[in-house]
């Protein structure tokens, strides 16, 4: 009987304790930060948010980042060079051709004027 009522009594108490004290004891903080993050040190964490090993990788994600848009930036420079060399290969073959055209009109008038000569008009 005694160890019932012991057994009862320790079962009301924990009960009773779970129900007023239970959401404080279980609850977790509101705040943005970990539980205990206000307390004591952060060693080795050099005054990042993040632990060390964490703050390694987002700068090895930044560099990587850092180095393919570097990449990227060097192969539109390199497009924009071939377009601009292509620009002036096409625009100097269109010269040559008005070139040549203009040299075969003055060779024709040049025959045409022969012939007029000949004829004698």
């Amino acid at each position: 009987m005694k160890t019932n009522l012991l057994t009862w009594m320790c079962i009301s108490v924990v009960t009773l304790g779970l129900a007023v004290g239970g959401s404080a004891a279980f609850a977790k903080d509101k705040g943005e930060n970990p539980s205990g993050w206000t307390k004591g040190e952060k060693k080795g964490w050099h005054g990042s948010e993040v632990p060390p090993g964490l703050a390694d990788k987002e700068m090895k994600a930044g560099k990587e980042k850092e180095k393919a848009d570097l990449e990227a930036k060097k192969k539109q420079k390199e497009a924009e060079k071939e377009a601009k060399k292509a620009q002036k290969e096409a625009e100097k073959a269109q010269k040559k051709v008005e070139k040549e055209a203009k040299k075969a009109k003055k060779e024709s008038e040049k025959n045409a004027r022969k012939n007029a000569e000949k004829l004698g008009v």
